[in-house]
């Protein structure tokens, strides 16, 4: 969608979020929702990332609200497949709960950041969409240099 392989993808990245959301125009959604993913996918396929995995930690849709320890420890296991299949270079967790998460109960090898859910960046008057895009721009140069040691 957008031109992002997302759950498909199989690129370097790996981006978390927190739950499928009940946006993007499905049934349910908001404007917001449908706005914010938009906005997503043309930043990542604007900043190279069109072929990053895109997932979520807890693969059941609900109502939005905090995730339960349950939900988590139900989910948790889906996440490590995804990881051991995709095996990407560095895990970007969207959110601080999913960053929590994820580094208390994941294995993994490579790098966890952390960058703010892209929903964020809608609020009135809020600089999250500047922040945003240059967490992606430093991803990038930080992957590009890793790229260049290895080579």
């Amino acid at each position: 969608q957008w031109g992002v392989d997302g759950y498909g993808g199989m690129g370097p990245v790996m981006f978390v979020a927190q739950r499928p959301s009940m946006g993007g125009g499905e049934k349910g959604g908001s404007t917001l929702s449908a706005k914010a993913f938009r906005s997503f996918y043309e930043s990542l396929t604007r900043h190279g990332y069109a072929s990053s995995h895109l997932t979520d930690l807890v693969k059941e849709r609900n109502t939005a609200r905090r995730l339960t320890q349950e939900e988590v420890d139900r989910n948790c296991p889906f996440l490590q497949q995804e990881i051991s299949v995709v095996e990407p270079t560095v895990i970007v967790a969207l959110g601080r709960d999913v960053l929590d998460y994820v580094a208390a109960r994941i294995e993994r090898l490579v790098p966890l950041w952390r960058m703010t859910h892209y929903a964020w960046r809608f609020d009135k008057g809020s600089p999250v969409g500047e922040a945003f895009e240059r967490d992606l721009m430093r991803l990038k140069a930080v992957l590009q240099t890793q790229h260049r040691g290895l080579s």
